[in-house]
C-alpha cells in the first residue's frame, strides 16, 4: 500500500463520515426519501472503497508474493454495508430513533483505525526525470537502488528539452525539440514521457537534475516537468545536481535556482558543499523575502554524496566495450595498449575564448598527431554544439570544421556519446579545462593537468609563471602575486602582490590548485623586485609544488607533462601522489565507498513513509 493510496482511502472515509452527519440532519427533518437516497450513496461509496483496496493489495500481492493485510479493513467495510441496509429499514419507521446512525458513525471510526494500522504504507513509487542522457549518471545509482527494492516501483522518464528562441520570453513558442530517450544504457527501461502522467500517478518521490525551469536563455526542458509543477504531485521532490564541485563551494546562483528552492530535498556531495548551499540559500531567503516558504535550509540540503562519484568509483575498464575503430587507434602493432589522455573541453571556456580556443585545440592536436605511444580521447562538453548555435552562431562553422579536422586525422578518438564513464575508465590521464570532471578524476588516483588557453607553440618563456627553489621553500610568481611554499610541510603562504596589479589571492590559490592548508594574508610591498629573477625552468619542481594536480605553464607544456608522467610511473613520488588524491577525495565527497545511491534511496524511502 502506497502512502498516496492510504490518503485517498482516508479521504473517501472522511466523505462517508460527513455523509453520516447529514443522515442525522435528514432524519431530524423527517426527509425519508432523501435519507434513503443518501444511504444508497454511502453503500455505493463503501463498495468502491473496498474494491479499490482489493485492487491495490491484489496488485501488490501479485508482484511481490506478499501476504495481504487488508482483510480486517474489508471485513469492517462489509459490516458497514450491512449496517446501512438495516439503517434504511429502521430509520423509515415512525417510532425509530437515531440509534442506527450512531452505529454507522462508530463503524466508520473502526474502518479508519484499521486503515491506519492494517494498511500502513509499505510500498513506494518513484520516478526519475532526466533530460540529457550524458547526465544520467547523476541519478543512476539511486535508480539502481530503487529498482532493486521489491517494495518500490521505479520509473525512468527522460523528458524533452528545447532550444530557446530569441523571442521566447515575448510569447513566441520554444525552438527545436531534442529527446534522448533512445540514448540510455540498454539495462535502463525507459518510459515514454507522454505516457507517464504525473498528475495521475502521484508518485511518492520525484528525482530531477535540471534546476533552471524557465530561467535560462539557451535551452529548457518541457514546462510540464518544471519543478514548480512537479512539486504539486508528489510527497517528496528531490533535486540531485548534475554537477559536482572540486573546491567545496558552489556558485551563488544555486541559492535561488527554481529546481533547488522548489525541491523538498537537495542531495549534495559533501558537508562543505552543503554549507555553501545553505549560505547562499539563506542569503536569498532574506534578500527576496521568502520568509522560509521554501523550507528550512538545514532540512533541505542533505550531504550524502553524489551518484556521479558512485559511477566513477565502481566503474571498471572491463565494464566497457570499445568500438572496433577505437580499439584500432588505442592498440600498438605489438598488441600492447597505448596510453590514453582524456581531453575535456568545456563549453564556456570555448565560448569565452573564441578564436584563441580554436588555436589552442590545434596546438593540442599537433602534440598527439605523430606520437605512437599516446592517444588523445577528446570529449567536448555535451552541450557545446547547442550553445554555439544559440550563443555564438558566427563560430558554428569553425566549430564543425575543427571537429572534422580532428576526426579525419585518425590519431585520436572523438567521443560525443552519453557515456562519460567509459572515457574515465579507459583513460590514464586527464588533460583539459577546469571543470567538475576533475573532481571525479581525483577519485581515480590518475594524474591531472589543467590546460591554459594561451599556452601554444607561439609562446616562449619571456613572460612565464615563475618558480624559484631556495632550498627550504619554493617561491612562486603567478601573474602578479608572490607565494611561498614550505617544502617540508607543503604549506603555501601568500606573500603579496607586485604593484599595479589586482589579481585576488583566493582566486590565485584555487586556479593554481596548490594543496593549501592555510593562506595567510600578509600584504608586503614588493616594489623593486623583478619577477623574472625567480624563474627556473624545472618541471620536477612543478610536480612537487602542485602536489596532486598540474597547471599548464609556458615552460611546462603538455608534451613535458606527458614525458614526466610516463617516465615517473613507479616512483615513490607517484605513490605519494595517489595517496594525496585519495585524501583529497574524502574532502570532496561523502561517498568514497561508492554507496551514495543506496544511502540516498534509503533516506528518501524513510522520509516518504513517515
Amino acid at each position: 500500500m502506497r502512502k498516496y493510496h492510504q490518503k485517498m482511502i482516508l479521504e473517501l472515509l472522511k466523505s462517508l463520515e460527513e455523509a453520516t452527519d447529514n443522515l442525522k440532519k435528514l432524519f431530524s427533518k423527517k426527509e425519508f426519501q432523501a435519507l434513503t437516497n443518501l444511504l444508497a450513496d454511502c453503500q455505493e461509496s463503501a463498495v468502491q472503497v473496498g474494491q479499490f483496496i482489493e485492487q491495490i493489495e491484489g496488485e501488490q500481492e501479485q508482484k511481490q508474493k506478499t501476504q495481504r493485510t487488508s482483510r480486517t479493513t474489508i471485513a469492517y467495510l462489509e459490516e458497514y454495508c450491512e449496517l446501512l441496509y438495516h439503517a434504511n429499514e429502521e430509520l423509515n419507521k415512525p417510532e425509530s430513533g437515531a440509534g442506527p446512525i450512531k452505529k454507522l458513525q462508530k463503524q466508520i471510526i473502526k474502518i479508519e483505525e484499521s486503515v491506519k494500522s492494517d494498511l500502513k504504507p509499505d510500498k513506494i513509487e518513484v520516478v526519475f526525470f532526466p533530460y540529457k542522457a550524458s547526465m544520467w549518471d547523476s541519478l543512476e545509482s539511486i535508480w539502481q537502488a530503487a529498482k532493486d527494492d521489491p517494495a518500490c516501483d521505479a520509473y525512468v522518464v527522460p523528458v524533452p528539452y528545447y532550444e530557446v528562441t530569441q523571442t521566447y520570453r515575448e510569447g513566441d513558442p520554444l525552438g527545436q525539440m531534442h529527446y534522448e530517450g533512445d540514448k540510455y544504457p540498454d539495462y535502463v527501461t525507459v518510459v515514454d514521457w507522454k505516457n507517464y502522467k504525473v498528475e495521475e500517478r502521484r508518485p511518492d518521490g520525484i528525482f530531477t537534475h535540471y534546476g533552471y525551469d524557465d530561467c535560462v536563455s539557451n535551452y529548457t526542458i518541457d514546462p510540464l516537468f518544471y519543478s514548480k509543477r512537479l512539486k504539486q504531485y508528489c510527497e517528496l521532490l528531490v533535486h540531485v545536481p548534475y554537477f559536482v564541485s572540486g573546491v567545496n563551494t558552489v556558485d551563488e546562483c544555486n541559492g535561488y535556482l527554481p529546481g533547488i528552492i522548489n525541491a523538498h530535498r537537495v542531495i549534495v556531495q559533501s558537508e562543505a558543499v552543503r554549507q555553501s548551499f545553505i549560505g547562499h540559500y539563506k542569503k536569498f531567503d532574506k534578500q527576496l523575502g521568502w520568509s522560509g516558504q521554501f523550507g528550512k535550509a538545514e532540512d533541505k540540503f542533505i550531504a550524502l554524496g553524489s551518484p556521479k562519484f558512485d559511477k566513477v568509483i565502481n566503474a571498471k575498464r572491463e565494464d566497457y566495450v570499445l568500438p572496433p575503430e577505437w580499439e584500432h587507434i588505442i592498440s600498438k602493432s605489438d598488441g600492447s595498449r597505448k596510453k590514453v589522455v582524456l581531453y575535456n573541453t568545456h563549453m564556456w571556456a570555448w565560448l569565452s575564448n573564441g578564436e584563441a580556443y580554436f588555436k589552442k585545440l590545434r596546438f593540442v592536436f599537433d602534440c598527439f598527431r605523430n606520437r605512437d605511444d599516446v592517444v588523445l580521447w577528446w570529449r567536448p562538453h555535451p552541450n557545446t554544439e547547442l550553445n554555439f548555435k544559440i550563443k555564438c552562431p558566427h563560430l558554428l562553422g569553425a566549430y564543425y570544421k575543427v571537429i572534422e579536422e580532428y576526426k579525419s586525422g585518425g590519431f585520436g578518438i572523438y567521443d560525443d556519446t552519453a557515456d562519460l564513464h567509459r572515457a574515465i575508465s579507459w583513460s590514464d590521464i586527464y588533460y583539459g579545462d577546469w571543470s567538475s570532471l576533475i573532481a571525479f578524476y581525483i577519485c581515480t588516483g590518475k594524474p591531472i593537468m589543467c590546460q591554459k588557453i594561451n599556452v601554444t607553440d607561439d609562446n616562449n618563456a619571456s613572460n612565464p609563471d615563475n618558480i624559484y627553489d631556495d632550498g627550504s621553500n619554493y617561491w612562486i610568481i603567478r601573474f602578479s602575486d608572490l607565494l611561498k611554499t614550505d617544502k617540508l610541510h607543503k604549506q603555501t603562504e601568500y606573500i603579496g602582490r607586485f604593484l599595479n596589479e589586482t589579481i585576488d589571492a583566493q582566486w590565485l590559490s584555487e586556479k593554481m590548485v596548490i594543496p593549501i592548508n592555510n593562506i595567510k594574508q600578509v600584504h608586503t610591498n614588493l616594489d623593486g623586485i623583478e619577477p623574472n629573477q625567480f624563474f627556473v625552468k624545472n618541471v620536477s619542481a612543478i610536480k612537487d609544488i602542485l602536489g596532486i594536480r598540474f597547471y599548464e605553464f609556458a615552460f611546462a607544456k603538455l608534451p613535458h607533462f606527458l614525458d614526466y608522467i610516463f617516465s615517473d610511473e613507479n616512483t615513490e613520488n607517484k605513490i605519494a601522489l595517489r595517496g594525496k588524491q585519495k585524501e583529497i577525495s574524502t574532502q570532496i565527497t561523502e561517498n568514497v565507498d561508492g554507496t551514495c545511491g543506496v544511502k540516498t534511496y534509503k533516506y528518501i524511502r524513510t522520509e516518504v513513509l513517515k
